[in-house]
């Protein structure tokens, strides 16, 4: 199994990550990712997860406070700053998952590429779903 699978086809753009942390609920399907090193993130569950506890409400109880790693789909706000993480789905320290956690890839368009301070630099990308509007799978 791939963790991070190719791209369907050449104009795919997408983000998508593994992070460690735990799930606390503010609100129905939404809340309060916490990350390993404390930071904070707002999240809001994807679908399967919504299923999940729709079907079986006790495994979000039982999920509260424990340390999982999250599949995660970042969402940025219009500046390109991150807004929150839309969860995909959880995995236990048993699974193969586990070791690549706290990893996020994307492909995109390079926007800038960014020098900071310290002789070191960032890369800004801009992620949408294709350059041509929205058609799904289709080759180019």
């Amino acid at each position: 199994m791939t963790i991070f699978p190719e791209p369907d086809y050449p104009t795919q753009f997408r983000a998508l990550g593994f992070v460690k942390g735990s799930y606390l609920p503010t609100e129905e399907f939404k809340g309060i990712l916490t990350l390993e090193n404390g930071m904070e993130i707002n999240a809001t569950l994807g679908k399967y997860l919504k299923s999940r506890i729709s079907n079986r409400p006790a495994w979000l109880e039982n999920a509260k406070g424990v340390v999982h790693c999250w599949k995660v789909y970042p969402r940025t706000d219009p500046t390109g700053k991150l807004f929150n993480v839309q969860l995909k789905s959880s995995h236990t320290v048993e699974s193969e998952h586990w070791e690549v956690g706290n990893r996020i890839v994307a492909r995109g368009l390079i926007a800038e590429e960014i020098e900071a301070e310290n002789n070191s630099s960032s890369i800004k990308v801009k992620i949408h779903p294709n350059p041509e509007g929205r058609r799904r799978n289709k080759k180019p």
